[in-house]
């Protein structure tokens, strides 16, 4: 016995499908307003001092937990 197979055609279309490109994208030029000279060199010496201040704090921190660990290694001993 043949099985009934069931075909659907589909129309055919005349006209060719269309693949887009991709675009390249666009570059936009944003130009930031720039602060004046004098409040440049304001923000720059707060944002060293700063600098200087964390750099200090740090190395400190670090000698105190060297000192901390020589003293433990002294008592253990």
């Amino acid at each position: 016995m043949i099985p009934n197979t069931l075909t659907i055609l589909q129309p055919s279309t005349s006209k060719e499908q269309k693949t887009q490109k991709p675009r390249k994208p666009r570059r936009k030029v944003t130009e930031v307003p720039q602060p004046s000279d004098p409040m440049e060199h304001v923000i720059d010496k707060a944002v060293y001092k700063e600098l200087d201040d964390r750099l200090v704090r740090a190395a400190t921190t670090a000698s105190g937990l060297e000192a901390e660990q020589d003293s433990g290694n002294i008592n253990k001993t």
